[in-house]
């Protein structure tokens, strides 16, 4: 964000469910809401992801007409796919 210009004005949320809803067992009931082809291979989970959070962005856009929202996937590199 520094190298952006944005340090100390924005807000970041980290939503975890990519690992979390596929091996911890108290999240079990999240594992059908996609069904097993939703992570068949990378890209098509990663087309989940983008789907969902452009839902996401949808609903928090509703109720905060006036907030810029960003949306992205972080790889186990740490690379940053954004999606808009």
């Amino acid at each position: 964000m520094d190298k952006r210009g944005l340090t100390g004005q924005y807000s970041q949320f980290v939503i975890a469910g990519a690992a979390i809803a596929v091996i911890a067992p108290k999240f079990e009931a999240w594992r059908p809401a996609y069904g097993a082809s939703s992570i068949a291979d990378p890209a098509i989970e990663t087309e989940t992801h983008r789907k969902a959070l452009t839902e996401f962005r949808k609903a928090v856009g509703k109720r905060q007409p006036k907030l810029t929202i960003e949306t992205g996937l972080m790889a186990l590199d740490g690379s940053i796919q954004m999606f808009s």
